[in-house]
């Protein structure tokens, strides 16, 4: 399945962990953020800005399951792309929806109905997994 894995751009080294974790399964990468370079102040670098933005939101589009690596401080990129992926899920079924870490309960919208909260990414991959081979014995199987 084709995953997104977003969290704060602080956070990139866990993230190439995980999308490790996420390849030896089998699964790939929609869109990889982490090789993005630090581009603060926005207003200063407005067209890397649009392309990071179009990049990733497209990265959200393309996704199978969509992930949310929280933290203490939370993210504000990472809140966007998490609504991008509620409103996907709501419209389309997919991209399935996980919220991990030991911070999924501090965000309104962490409980809304498309997300579901896991403690870590390795929750998520055996979940995902399973619902693949299901998929695989009833091709209609609805997300």
């Amino acid at each position: 399945m084709r995953f997104y894995y977003a969290a704060r751009f602080s956070k990139k080294e866990t993230i190439q962990q995980g999308y490790e974790k996420i390849r030896e399964r089998g699964h790939t990468i929609t869109s990889d953020w982490t090789t993005h370079k630090s581009i603060k102040p926005y207003i200063g670098n407005q067209e890397m800005s649009r392309h990071y933005a179009d990049e990733d939101v497209k990265g959200v589009e393309d996704a199978d399951v969509f992930v949310l690596e929280t933290d203490e401080e939370g993210g504000v990129g990472s809140s966007a792309e998490l609504g991008a992926a509620i409103a996907l899920n709501r419209i389309k079924g997919l991209p399935l929806v996980y919220v991990i870490g030991s911070f999924n309960v501090k965000e309104m919208f962490y409980f809304q109905s498309s997300v579901n909260r896991r403690e870590n990414l390795e929750t998520v991959l055996d979940e995902v997994d399973e619902y693949q081979s299901r998929r695989m014995q009833s091709p209609y199987l609805l997300p």
